[in-house]
């Protein structure tokens, strides 16, 4: 089992398995990520943060490395890793401004915004209060092209999200009520 599976399980139950009380994993395995986390892969990446967020582990040395290697690799993340990685720091309220610009300018790719990833991405965005206006945009025309797709939740979250940044995207809000 790879360092990233690991941490991913344990992020599974939450830090409250019984393992963590027996063993040390929680000393060992965040220097483990740390040392390997610049060989990790986008999906490895996504995973680390949302086991850290899981367990609601603020360890920041360890967070700032994962944004690093993402910052470095984002080019390979997919929409759902891209949408992973963003919740996850904001659950964490760990607003890492390069991360988040690496992550807007990469997330405005039409294929990448499907209801799901415009939903995790819209309520990631507005808890940590960026405004990335191209982000948003590029979600707004998402959701009007694909409101066909979306469900309550799809529709909901980008509409909460403008108004807990205080924006009007009328567009998107009038698509959404429609």
């Amino acid at each position: 089992m790879n360092v990233s599976t690991a941490l991913h399980r344990l992020g599974k139950h939450g830090g409250n398995s019984k393992a963590l009380r027996i063993f040390p994993v929680t000393v060992t395995l965040p220097a483990a990520v740390l040392t390997a986390s610049s060989a990790f892969n986008a999906r490895e990446l996504s995973g680390s943060a949302w086991a850290l967020s899981a367990m609601s582990c603020r360890n920041f040395p360890l967070l700032d490395a994962l944004a690093s290697s993402a910052m470095a690799t984002i080019a390979e993340f997919a929409g759902q890793n891209l949408a992973n990685t963003a919740w996850a720091f904001a659950l964490l309220q760990v607003k890492n401004q390069p991360l988040f610009a690496s992550i807007a300018a990469s997330a405005i790719r039409p294929r990448d915004l499907v209801p799901q990833n415009c939903t995790g991405l819209s309520w990631a965005f507005a808890t940590i209060g960026s405004c990335d206006l191209p982000l948003l945009d590029a979600i707004a025309a998402a959701s009007r092209a694909k409101l066909q797709e979306f469900c309550g939740q799809h529709c909901s979250m980008p509409a909460w999200a403008c108004a807990k940044l205080l924006l009007q995207n009328f567009p998107l809000l009038a698509s959404l009520s429609a």
